[in-house]
């Protein structure tokens, strides 16, 4: 028989008994690019930015560098957890 515990109280999840995944990710909003905020693109040296940038982040964790960006998480819940989780999703009460 497989069993689960619940990941935000640890209660036993047994089959048959409803077991609820959460899914979460995380990531970078791209909502366009504004160029003309960022000045004249003429008088830029554009590829001297990006190289600029590279070298940059080569220096940084990788890791870091990923999760800047992008997370996923995954958890199983019990049903009272998830009714709970439930009604402040719906309640917006979240974050």
């Amino acid at each position: 028989m497989i069993k689960y515990l619940c990941d935000r109280c640890s209660a036993l999840i047994e089959q048959p008994r409803a077991r609820f995944c959460l899914r979460i990710e995380l990531f970078t909003a791209y909502d366009g690019l504004d160029l003309r905020a960022e000045g004249d693109l003429e008088k830029r040296d554009i590829r001297s930015e990006i190289d600029q940038l590279l070298k940059k982040m080569e220096k940084m964790d990788p890791q870091k560098l990923e999760r800047d960006v992008y997370a996923r998480y995954e958890f199983d819940l019990c049903k009272k957890c998830r009714d709970e989780l439930f009604e402040r999703l719906e309640a917006r009460q979240v974050i």
